[in-house]
């Protein structure tokens, strides 16, 4: 929760990680930043399910991957 409270912030990578160390929390890798910054934190401020899923349950990219094609082949009630 505190990455995607950093990001909603606007913080750079470098204030989020020196905001993890301040609650001692493991740093993150720029790539994972990257991937934070660019699919997770857009899908979960969008969407209350995927933001459980992500902030809540701890999902990663590949698993809202999963979870979003599954969506995409539901069929809808006719």
């Amino acid at each position: 929760m505190l990455i995607y409270n950093s990001i909603n912030k606007g913080l750079t990578f470098r204030d989020v990680n020196d905001a993890l160390k301040t609650a001692k929390e493991k740093a993150i890798a720029e790539p994972e930043f990257i991937v934070w910054e660019n699919y997770l934190f857009p899908i979960a401020k969008s969407d209350t399910l995927l933001y459980q899923g992500i902030i809540e349950e701890g999902l990663d990219i590949s698993q809202v991957g999963a979870l979003l094609w599954k969506r995409s082949k539901k069929s809808g009630i006719s």
